[in-house]
């Protein structure tokens, strides 16, 4: 009788342990599969959360060496290159207006097409490079240092030497009144008169000024390296050549984040107010070519970190998806087992009482 007293009190120890450890499987199941699942929406998130980072301007600046203070920086490059007015700190209701005014333009942007906001970034890249040119170009003589073979000034009569001293009524005293006037005459036939030599004579166009640009006429002036004229034609042109050669690069699903990149990078150009006091000895280093080469290859180097980050991410959560996966049939284990351990001690206990 002591012996199976014995027995039993061992088999009821035994399974209140079975059945208590089965709790602390179920237990440790439960935390992995809820540390799992937290990992999982971690990595979810971190993947929504990924961005290409942005070249900004003052990092471009940085590495050319060139100081500068900013006084004024807008959300986007605006249209003629005319700056957003600050606000008076005094004035807490104007403030108020302007930054809904601002955003409202802000949400506008956003709706704009990949088109749209590059030739405005064109339009603003147009005007900084004619403002950089434009102080030297005042001080050059308007005589034609060279006539393209088979161009339109060929054809109209120009010859190396010419000196330009009107186009139509209007006086021309430098280069840069020459390419102003040629851009922005609504006149169909331009009307040339020039010097050559002591003769004073009158050319007049034979095409009609819808078919060709300033710089599509063929007349060649002497010009220091770096410095040219960009006639509003030519800006629409370089947009689509910008767009065909480097936007088309990073993708279509990745087009109008590269634009809208490109669109910030240059309104930190804008913000330096250089339609203003803008000092060409000083920002002598900026130019379009290596401001559009600089954040076209840093952001080529950010977006292969994108992708980079993206994948090593995915590949993270595929694992822990795995080891989730592992843990659920593990914590259905526990449960059978748990369950398994109930039934058998409950058993137990009812069999003891109805033998007591």
């Amino acid at each position: 009788m002591y012996s199976k007293n014995k027995k039993i009190k061992k088999i009821k120890g035994l399974s209140y342990w079975f059945f208590a450890l089965s709790l602390l499987i179920l237990a440790l199941a439960t935390a992995w599969m809820g540390y799992l699942g937290q990992q999982t929406l971690d990595f979810t998130k971190e993947n929504a959360s990924i961005a290409i980072k942005n070249p900004l301007f003052t990092d471009y600046l940085l590495e050319l060496g060139v100081e500068h203070s900013t006084k004024v920086i807008p959300t986007n490059p605006v249209a003629n290159n005319e700056l957003p007015k600050t606000i008076p700190l005094g004035n807490p209701i104007a403030a108020a207006k302007e930054k809904l005014i601002q955003t409202e333009k802000s949400n506008l942007n956003i709706q704009e097409s990949s088109e749209e906001t590059l030739l405005k970034i064109f339009s603003n890249l147009r005007g900084f490079e004619n403002k950089r040119a434009e102080t030297i170009l005042r001080k050059i003589n308007p005589i034609v240092a060279h006539v393209q073979k088979g161009s339109l000034a060929e054809g109209w009569g120009f010859k190396s030497g010419d000196q330009i001293k009107m186009i139509g009524v209007e006086p021309i005293n430098s280069v840069w009144d020459f390419y102003q006037l040629v851009d922005t005459t609504t006149t169909q036939q331009l009307s040339f008169s020039i010097a050559r030599g002591k003769k004073q004579l009158q050319i007049t166009s034979t095409d009609g000024k819808e078919n060709f640009s300033v710089n599509q006429i063929g007349i060649l002036f002497v010009i220091p390296d770096g410095l040219s004229y960009i006639s509003k034609s030519d800006g629409v042109s370089l947009a689509n050549q910008f767009d065909e050669q480097f936007v088309k690069v990073v993708g279509e699903s990745l087009k109008k984040d590269y634009v809208s990149s490109l669109n910030t990078f240059i309104s930190g150009l804008m913000s330096m107010g250089f339609n203003q006091n803008f000092d060409l000895d000083k920002y002598e280093k900026i130019n379009t070519t290596g401001m559009l080469t600089w954040h076209h290859e840093k952001y080529l180097n950010q977006m292969d970190a994108f992708h980079g980050k993206l994948r090593s991410n995915i590949s993270n959560q595929e694992t822990v998806m795995k080891a989730f996966q592992q843990a659920l049939l593990g914590f259905a284990a526990a449960f059978i087992l748990c369950i398994s351990a109930f039934v058998i001690r409950l058993r137990f206990l009812s069999n003891q009482n109805l033998e007591s």
